[in-house]
């Protein structure tokens, strides 16, 4: 009984997580799709399209005043610390309107994946994974990212509003119009919060997708232990809808290919101009200083989440040639089940799984590191440059 209450209790709560996060994409402009539970479907309505539209509408005003306003009217005593900020802001704003551009193309390929996941789900029974007991280890480890998702995507936007609001006030931001200026700054904290919650569908349906891999590993498994002649035709069965998912990540990784480079050069900027920030808040008082660590580093774990469950799909799309070897090392195999898993592992060979959008970056959490390491480098050649240009003013 207390098993049942404890997965009951998870299920609501992933259940409101997935609620608050599908208003909250339809009421930033992300998206104007949901999932409805009761009748398994993934749509809209014209509320919400036009929520959404009107979203879009306010966030390219609200980008293209930010952009006026920092190369035509802002002005500050730092002349580095201004020029760092122009291109932090101008690459953030840059990359929101190409995000709000990809809208209508991305939530009709996105209906299209989740209306065959859907299917695939229906067909990828859960039974499969009950009775093996590391399948219920993946999958209580796949709940836990999927909730520490959620509570960063959260902790992020709140985090990321006290940074803006600090920092407009850092910048000596002018206080005639204080309620439109204040205004002004929600709508930018919405605008750069879009990016992460695109992320975050991404997130979803990867996770979707590697959580079918892991029921049709786990089946896969029971039927090599089984190692019957009667089983070769479900292993058929299976081998098409370990493709189909297959073909189902490429398109996602097609539709998102755009969003996923941006966003990461994004977040290479951004992660380092923060590094910049926190090395110049010395004389900052305390709360900036915690709000400035908090945000660089709410940025770096969240990358780390996404490019995570990307491993962890690849993972299980290659365990299956692995659980295919298990077969082989039979003393007993049945030939007719022997012969389907030779097709099995040649399919395997054929359509191997590598994230790679456009051919241009690997998505992994090899690339995170490597992401880590040109932030450094980056945030050392904006601290190098501040130490010079004060040398050059003090000479002067």
């Amino acid at each position: 009984m207390a098993v049942s209450a404890r997965r009951m209790v998870v299920h609501r709560l992933q259940y409101f997580l997935y609620q608050l996060f599908a208003y909250y994409a339809i009421f930033i402009g992300v998206t104007s799709y949901f999932y409805d539970f009761k009748r398994r479907l993934y749509k809209n309505t014209k509320w919400t399209q036009l929520i959404a539209c009107l979203s879009n509408l306010i966030i390219v005003s609200v980008t293209i005043s930010d952009l006026a306003w920092l190369w035509l009217d802002y002005v500050n005593e730092d002349r580095v610390t201004g020029e760092i900020t122009q291109l932090d802001f101008t690459v953030n704003d840059i990359v929101c309107v190409v995000n709000l551009l990809q809208r209508v193309p991305r939530e009709r390929a996105t209906k299209n994946i989740e209306q065959e996941l859907e299917s695939l789900t229906r067909l990828c029974q859960k039974s499969w994974a009950r009775k093996d007991k590391q399948s219920k280890q993946d999958i209580r480890r796949l709940r836990s990212i999927y909730l520490a998702k959620d509570c960063i995507m959260w902790i992020f936007t709140g985090v990321l509003s006290m940074f803006l609001i600090m920092s407009y006030e850092f910048m000596s931001m002018r206080q005639t119009k204080p309620y439109i200026e204040h205004t002004l700054v929600i709508l930018k904290i919405l605008a750069f919060d879009s990016q992460d919650a695109i992320m975050h569908l991404h997130f979803l349906l990867s996770l979707k997708i590697c959580r079918l891999y892991m029921r049709l590993n786990s089946r896969m498994r029971e039927l090599i232990e089984r190692n019957s002649s009667a089983d070769a035709l479900e292993v058929l069965h299976l081998r098409r809808l370990h493709l189909k998912l297959t073909f189902l990540m490429e398109r996602l990784s097609s539709v998102y290919g755009v969003i996923i480079i941006s966003t990461r050069f994004s977040l290479i900027v951004t992660t380092a101009v923060m590094g910049y920030y926190i090395s110049i808040s010395v004389c900052l008082p305390t709360v900036y200083k915690i709000v400035c660590c908090g945000f660089y580093a709410l940025l770096i774990l969240d990358a780390y989440i996404l490019d995570l469950i990307l491993d962890y799909t690849i993972n299980e799309h290659q365990k299956t040639s692995f659980l295919l070897r298990r077969h082989y090392e039979l003393d007993d195999k049945d030939t007719q089940l022997s012969r389907e898993f030779d097709e099995f592992a040649l399919q395997l060979t054929s359509f191997p799984m590598q994230i790679k959008p456009y051919g241009l970056l690997t998505c992994s959490t090899a690339t995170w590191l490597s992401d880590i390491a040109c932030i450094i480098c980056w945030m050392v050649v904006l601290i190098q440059y501040r130490i010079v240009s004060e040398k050059r003013q003090n000479n002067v």
